[in-house]
C-alpha cells in the first residue's frame, strides 16, 4: 500500500464510530473486524500538554494497528462529543500535526500477542485534517460527556480505547522577578465542567528533587500525580506539602466558569514552614532568584485531587553595596585624613560605570559635597580621591554612589593639630602636656623644647597617640625653656612656656638656680633750652671811606633733651636787618641782614650726638646752628656761635640794631 494509501486508511479507522463500552477501556470494531484484545497506557490522570506516555497492549500476532488520540471538545464549533466511544470527527490523525504512529509506520503485534511500549505525545489540541477544526482535549465530567482518549486501531479493522485525563493548564501573570508580597494573577483552565467551586488551594512550591517516600497515612490510595515530570502515586496529595496558607498556599473558594476556568489572585509567599519537607528532604524554601513552582490542587473528577503547576521565577537577591575604605596616604589609620591627603576607596555591589564620591556629615545625607569619582567594573568599585582644602574638620561620612547603589562609611576629617599644657613650672618640675587632632596612632610624634633661640634643649620625647588622634604625656621642665613644640613630620604646634623664676627642683647633683628680676621706672622729664642774655654786642667800627667787619659772639644756649623719646631735634636761627632807625630813601641807614655771618659750634656735655652748622653761613637765610639726630638725642647739650659783620662804606653813623629769632624743634 502506498503512503497516500495508508493516511486514507488510517483516517478512514480514525473517523469510524466507536461502540459502547466501558469508561476507560472500550474494544469495538465493524462487523468480521479484529480489534485490539487491550491497550495499557502509562500515564492516564493529570496527563501534562507534550507529556510523553507509553501505550502498549495485547492483539492477534501479526496483526498491523496505528495509534491516535482522540479529542472530545471542538474548539471551532465550541460544541462537545455528544455520545461516548466516539473519535468520530475529532481523531488526530498521524500526519505530524499532533499525535500518531511515528512516520505513519504501523505497529504490528509481536508472535506472542503483544505491542509497544510505543511513546506518544500527548497533545491538549490540534487542527483535524479533513475539517480543518480545532480539536481539543479537555477535562469533562462523565455524567455529561466523555473524556478524551488514546485509540489503538487495528488495519483489519476494529478499535480499542484508554480513558485519557489531561491535566488542567496554569498561566501566571506576572511570572518572573517575583517578591514575597507581591499579588499575582493565577489563571486556572481546561477543569471539569461540572466544578462550580475550586475548593482546592494554590501555593509556591520549590522545585526539587521527586518524592521518592511519600508521607504515610494521607489520602487516596490510588491516586496519580505527576510531580517534576515523575509520576508516582502518594497516598495523599494536599497543600500543605507547600505550607499551608499564609505560609505559602492560599485556599481558592471561587466559582469556575462554564468554560472550565477560573482566574484568582494569589500572594507569592517564598518561606515555606511545613516540616513535610524537611522530612522529604526537600527545600524549605522558594530562595531569591530560584524558579519554583506554582502548583494548583483541584478537587477532579473521575480520579480524585488533581494538581497541575507552572513554573514562575523570583526576583534575585538584590546585593547591597558596601563602600570601605582601603588606605590613606600618609595615615596610619583608614578612617581619618585631613586637607590633602588621599583616600583609597573600594566598593562591592555597585552599579557599573562611574560612581560619585562625597563628603557628607554623619548621617550620610546632609551638607554632602562631591570630592571626586571612583570607577565601577562588574560591581566592584575602585578610585582614589582626595580631601579638599576647606573641608568641615570632625566626624563625617564618605558617601558612593552609582546609579540606584549606595554606601557610606564613617569618616574623620582631622582639624589643625594643637597642643595644651602649663604657661609655667619650676625647672626640674614635671607637667602634663596634652595634644589632640593629631594623625591618629601615629608612632613618630615627637615633644621637644626650645629655648629663647628656637634651639632644642635636650632629647625629643616620644609620643603614642591614640586612634583619635590625642596624646597625654609628662614632661620634665629643662632649665632655659621658653616653649614646647610638638610635631609629626610637617605638622607642628607649640605654646609658649616661661620656667617659674621663683622656684628650682633640684636633685642635689646638678646646679639649680633661680631668678630675681630688678625694675627700675624711668620717668619722661621735658625739653628746654636757655640762653644766657637776650643781647649780642658787635665789636665797634669808625668809618673810613671802606668796608669794615665787626665781630661778635651769639649768647651760649644750653638745651636739654628729657623726654625719654631720643625724638632727635635741631636749632636754627633767622634775622632781621639792621637799621639805625631813621628813615632814608636810600638805604644807607640800614645793613643787610645777608652781611651777617656765624660759625656755629655745639657741644654734647651728657648723652647723646651735636653736630655743628657749617661755618660762615649767610643769614640772609635760616642758619642752621646745631642738630642732634633721632636715636641719639637725649641730653644736655651747648650750642654757641662766632659772628662777623660787614659794614658798608656808605653807612651812616649811628647805632645799628637788628633781631634774630632762635628756634628747637
Amino acid at each position: 500500500m502506498t503512503r497516500g494509501g495508508l493516511r486514507r486508511s488510517l483516517w478512514a479507522l480514525g473517523l469510524m464510530a466507536v461502540a459502547s463500552g466501558a469508561v476507560g477501556l472500550t474494544e469495538l470494531g465493524q462487523a468480521g473486524a479484529t480489534a485490539p484484545a487491550t491497550v495499557v497506557i502509562s500515564h492516564a490522570v493529570a496527563v501534562q500538554t507534550d507529556e510523553v506516555i507509553q501505550v502498549s497492549g495485547t492483539g492477534t500476532p501479526g496483526e498491523s494497528l496505528v495509534i491516535i488520540q482522540c479529542g472530545n471538545y471542538n474548539v471551532t464549533d465550541n460544541t462537545w462529543v455528544a455520545a461516548a466511544g466516539t473519535c468520530s470527527g475529532y481523531g488526530n490523525a498521524p500526519d505530524g500535526k499532533g499525535s500518531g504512529t511515528p512516520d505513519n509506520v504501523p505497529i504490528i503485534v509481536d508472535g506472542s500477542g503483544s505491542y509497544g511500549p510505543i511513546s506518544l505525545t500527548i497533545r491538549r489540541q490540534w487542527v483535524q485534517i479533513a475539517s480543518g477544526k480545532t480539536i481539543a482535549c479537555r477535562e469533562r465530567n462523565t455524567s455529561t460527556g466523555v473524556p478524551c482518549f488514546v485509540q489503538v486501531n487495528s488495519l483489519s479493522g476494529g478499535a480499542t480505547q484508554a480513558e485519557l485525563h489531561m491535566a488542567p493548564t496554569i498561566s501566571v501573570t506576572p511570572s518572573t522577578n517575583l517578591t514575597a508580597g507581591q499579588v499575582v494573577s493565577v489563571t486556572v483552565a481546561d477543569m471539569p465542567s461540572s466544578v462550580t467551586a475550586l475548593g482546592g488551594g494554590i501555593a509556591l512550591c520549590p522545585t526539587h528533587a521527586p518524592y521518592t517516600s511519600p508521607v504515610a497515612g494521607h489520602g487516596v490510595a490510588g491516586q496519580e500525580l505527576t510531580w517534576n515530570d515523575v509520576t508516582f502515586v502518594p497516598t495523599l496529595w494536599v497543600p500543605d506539602y507547600c505550607g499551608a496558607p499564609p505560609a505559602g498556599g492560599q485556599n481558592i473558594g471561587t466559582a469556575v466558569g462554564a468554560d472550565g476556568s477560573v482566574t484568582v489572585n494569589y500572594t507569592i509567599h517564598p518561606s515555606i514552614t511545613n516540616s513535610n519537607y524537611a522530612a522529604n528532604g526537600a527545600p524549605t524554601a522558594c530562595n531569591p532568584g530560584a524558579t519554583c513552582n506554582i502548583v494548583v490542587f483541584i478537587p477532579g473528577q473521575l480520579s480524585g485531587t488533581k494538581a497541575a503547576k507552572t513554573p514562575v521565577t523570583l526576583a534575585a537577591p538584590v546585593a547591597t553595596a558596601v563602600l570601605s575604605v582601603t588606605d590613606v596616604v600618609g595615615q596610619t589609620v583608614n578612617d581619618a585624613a585631613r586637607v590633602g591627603d588621599q583616600i583609597v576607596l573600594a566598593g562591592t555591589a555597585f552599579a557599573d560605570g562611574s560612581a560619585t564620591v562625597e563628603l557628607c556629615d554623619v548621617d550620610g545625607t546632609s551638607n554632602c559635597a562631591s570630592i571626586g569619582s571612583g570607577t565601577v567594573s562588574g560591581g566592584t568599585l575602585s578610585g582614589t580621591v582626595t580631601v579638599p582644602a576647606g573641608a568641615t574638620t570632625g566626624l563625617r561620612s564618605l558617601k558612593a554612589t552609582s546609579g540606584a547603589s549606595s554606601d557610606t562609611a564613617s569618616f574623620t576629617i582631622l582639624a589643625a593639630p594643637t597642643v595644651a599644657g602649663p604657661a609655667s613650672a619650676a625647672v626640674g618640675a614635671s607637667i602634663t602636656v596634652t595634644g589632640s587632632s593629631w594623625n591618629p596612632s601615629s608612632t613618630t610624634t615627637q615633644l621637644q623644647f626650645l629655648d629663647a633661640s628656637s634651639a632644642a634643649i635636650g632629647s625629643p620625647t616620644a609620643l603614642t597617640v591614640s586612634s583619635i588622634g590625642g596624646f597625654t604625656t609628662n614632661v620634665v621642665v629643662p632649665a632655659g625653656a621658653a616653649s614646647i613644640q610638638v610635631s609629626d613630620g610637617p605638622l607642628v604646634s607649640s605654646i609658649p612656656f616661661t620656667p617659674a623664676a621663683n622656684e628650682a627642683i633640684c636633685d642635689g647633683i646638678n646646679p639649680c638656680s633661680t631668678t630675681q628680676q630688678v625694675t627700675q621706672v624711668v620717668n619722661s622729664g621735658s625739653f628746654t633750652y636757655t640762653q644766657l642774655s637776650g643781647v649780642i654786642t658787635m665789636s665797634p667800627i669808625t668809618l673810613n671811606g671802606a668796608q669794615q667787619t665787626s665781630t661778635g659772639s651769639l649768647q651760649d644756649l644750653t638745651i636739654i633733651d628729657a623726654r625719654g623719646t631720643n625724638a632727635g631735634w635741631s636749632l636754627t636761627a633767622t634775622l632781621s636787618d639792621f637799621t639805625d632807625g631813621t628813615p632814608s630813601a636810600s638805604g644807607n641807614h640800614v645793613i643787610p641782614k645777608g652781611n651777617l655771618r656765624a660759625t656755629p659750634t655745639c657741644t654734647a656735655n651728657t648723652g647723646g650726638t651735636a653736630v655743628a652748622g657749617a661755618p660762615a653761613q649767610s643769614f640772609i637765610g635760616p642758619v642752621a646752628l646745631c642738630t642732634s639726630p633721632a636715636g641719639d638725642s637725649g641730653g644736655e647739650f651747648t650750642a654757641d656761635a662766632g659772628l662777623s659783620l660787614d659794614v658798608p662804606a656808605t653807612a651812616y653813623s649811628g647805632t645799628y640794631t637788628a633781631t634774630m629769632t632762635l628756634l628747637v624743634v
